[in-house]
């Protein structure tokens, strides 16, 4: 099983209390190498679809089918690419980010927002076991909420719903928020 994609999240999070830029330019390659073998793992067919390979790497245990791609995975994979290009701003060099993870962030931008938004029921419900069609509840459809570059108005439908009661899962702890 894969980890959970959270290394570069967790480096960023090293790297803002220490603020070492040399300590960020000695790991940009080893992340670049992470993300690329990280996105080729959730995607050995490179299709553009990352689903979960097996039932000990999913989040919820409830989810557990393999090749089962939800809304979830993919945020964390899109999570992962922002918080590298994170880390390339607190570098003194000019480093960019390389064009095909450029690529693989905007193709996982378009999956959260026409794969994996349900426009009935207004979440992250839809999914994908091995690219048939099929929906999820709970906590999986809600974790698209914490990227940064999500969409403003799709994260105020679900906040106002959260406030409303309609999600109801017993994973989620409406105080919490």
């Amino acid at each position: 099983a894969a980890p959970k994609p959270i290394l570069c999240l967790v480096c960023e999070e090293v790297l803002l209390k220490k603020t070492d830029s040399v300590l960020a330019e000695s790991i940009i390659s080893k992340l670049i190498r992470y993300l690329r073998w990280i996105l080729s793992h959730f995607d050995p067919n490179h299709r553009g679809l990352h689903s979960w390979r097996n039932q000990d790497e999913s989040i919820t245990l409830e989810i557990s089918k393999p090749e089962l791609a939800t809304a979830d995975l993919t945020a964390l994979l899109l999570n992962e690419i922002e918080c590298f290009e994170r880390i390339l701003l607190i570098t003194e060099t000019e480093s960019e980010m390389p064009k095909d993870l450029l690529t693989m962030q905007n193709q996982l931008k378009s999956n959260l927002k026409n794969l994996f938004w349900n426009h009935d029921k207004q979440d992250f419900s839809n999914a994908f076991i091995r690219g048939e069609p099929t929906s999820i509840k709970g906590y999986n459809s809600i974790l698209p909420m914490l990227c940064n570059t999500f969409i403003h108005n799709l994260r105020t439908i679900m906040l106002e719903r959260l406030k409303n009661g309609e999600i109801k899962d017993n994973s989620i702890n409406v105080s919490t928020w």
